[in-house]
């Protein structure tokens, strides 16, 4: 079987990559769709024809990082007839804020979508606040900061960030 095809800048593109490119390799952001559901932000990053033993997701303070690699199918030596489809370097860096609780991270892969969940910290949940009369009596809640307490103790009616005022 014969594949032919005609393509005069084909070859001056390969040449380029492999010039500015490490090896040839490109790299890419992926892309990525972010939602809530619950109490869980659910990220979902696109890398198809990568293998999960490919992907390597790590954590520094409030960045989560996502690296990925998607090779060739052929060697060194091998005649290479047509090569279009693209060998690259996935790269992708998620900025999450202090109330995501990434020691609690999850990830999984399925039909070359990366799956990352992240539940919201216990501290910035939505909590219930008893109202006292003559003598107040202790705020009940799990995770709270020492400064809310005593302000909502002392009846000065701050809130919980994401707190609804009826809630």
């Amino acid at each position: 079987m014969t594949i032919t095809q005609f393509d005069p800048f084909s070859r001056l593109d390969r040449m380029f990559e492999r010039l500015v490119g490490d090896g040839g390799t490109r790299r890419m952001t992926m892309p990525m769709d972010v939602y809530r559901t619950g109490d869980t932000y659910v990220v979902e990053l696109d890398l198809p024809g990568v293998s999960p033993d490919d992907i390597d997701v790590s954590i520094d303070r409030n960045v989560i990082s996502v690296r990925a690699e998607r090779g060739s199918g052929h060697r060194e030596g091998d005649d290479v007839v047509v090569c279009e489809r693209a060998h690259m370097r996935f790269e992708r860096q998620i900025y999450v804020g202090d109330n995501l609780d990434t020691d609690r991270l999850e990830a999984s892969y399925d039909n070359g979508v990366l799956t990352l969940r992240v539940p919201a910290s216990q501290a910035s949940q939505p909590r219930h606040v008893a109202v006292g009369g003559a003598h107040p009596r202790p705020v009940e809640a799990s995770g709270a900061h020492q400064e809310g307490e005593q302000s909502e103790q002392a009846g000065m009616g701050s809130t919980t960030p994401g707190a609804t005022p009826n809630g």
